[in-house]
């Protein structure tokens, strides 16, 4: 198998289609991470901690773009399989003033084997946004079953359908599966994005029966107040009187509203993102635009139902039953 899977990569290298190819037991958005014990040196002699682990092969930081921030990657069969990558977050938690050259064993371990980091890789996200980057190690493991293609930006598709009839050629019992980085790391807020789907909806009929609700309100106290409109008219008063007599209690009454509603929206915010390690805060954008927005829906209806009873026969409102 191992052989056949070389094979493929330098099928896929030899066209121009492909960019860069890797082999990996896991990547980014995707499961196959181990998480195992090990015996990590430091500055108080050797320490037991799990840390998440899994194989790469020489060319997987490339083919991802991920950075080399200190010392080497693998150097493909040159290299030995004691040879390890770890990435910042290894170094900063057990607080390596000198990462290379520190070594790392099997807990139990009595031999003279050990691991030893070789290289300092950029952090990146591992896993989805709900987990904060963690520890790794990347050992040296040539020809896993997993493999990473960096494709040409020209005809994705075309390329792809090829990609599968090689790897008919090569593995021709194993189904040929595949996604998009992109996708591995999608899928794993589908369920956000259901939720967010959901809460859109609710939201939705929310306002629309609280403009209902305003609608009919605006519509009774501008009824409650026909007469009293009707004998300022009489008396003279025109539409520059006569509107902000009504929205003025209205933008008063939105007022109070959203000073109530904010701190409430904000708390509940707040404490859902709390769920994630990382986060860009609580802006006040959204509180702006739902003021304007609550705002300017509540002018255009009172505007309507007070210009409707100023326009009206004043002697229809003010005769006596």
């Amino acid at each position: 198998m191992r052989s056949n899977i070389t094979a493929f990569k330098n099928d896929l290298r030899a066209s121009p289609k492909i960019l860069s190819v890797s082999s990996a037991e896991a990547s980014p958005g995707k499961p196959g991470v181990n998480f195992n014990l090990f015996s990590v040196e430091s500055k108080n002699g050797f320490v037991d901690q799990g840390v998440d682990c899994y194989g790469v092969d020489e060319n997987y930081f490339p083919t991802l773009n991920m950075k080399i921030m200190k010392g080497r990657n693998f150097q493909g069969l040159a290299d030995t399989l004691r040879s390890i990558v770890v990435n910042e977050k290894m170094v900063s938690y057990f607080k390596w003033d000198e990462p290379l050259g520190k070594k790392v064993k099997f807990p139990g371990d009595t031999s003279s084997y050990y691991l030893e980091v070789v290289g300092v890789v950029k952090d990146f996200n591992q896993k989805s946004l709900y987990n904060p980057i963690a520890p790794l190690i990347l050992f040296y493991r040539p020809n896993s079953a997993g493999i990473q293609v960096k494709l040409a930006p020209e005809n994705p598709e075309t390329t792809i359908s090829w990609i599968g009839s090689v790897w008919k050629s090569r593995f021709p019992d194993l189904d040929y599966t595949y996604s998009f980085l992109d996708e591995d790391f999608n899928s794993q807020y589908a369920a956000d994005q259901r939720r967010g789907k959901i809460y859109a909806a609710f939201s939705m009929l929310t306002i629309l029966i609280t403009c209902l609700g305003l609608l009919g309100l605006i519509a009774f106290t501008t009824e409650q107040r026909q007469k009293e409109i009707s004998i300022r008219k009489v008396l003279g008063a025109g539409l520059r009187q006569l509107v902000p007599l009504m929205v003025n209690n209205f933008v008063l009454l939105v007022g109070i509203a959203c000073l109530v509603a904010f701190p409430v929206a904000y708390i509940f915010m707040y404490q859902w993102i709390k769920v994630f390690p990382y986060s860009a805060g609580i802006s006040a954008l959204p509180f702006i635009v739902s003021a304007l927005a609550v705002l300017v829906i509540t002018l255009m209806t009172v505007l309507f139902h007070t210009v409707k009873a100023a326009v009206a026969n004043p002697t229809q409102s003010l005769k006596v039953d």
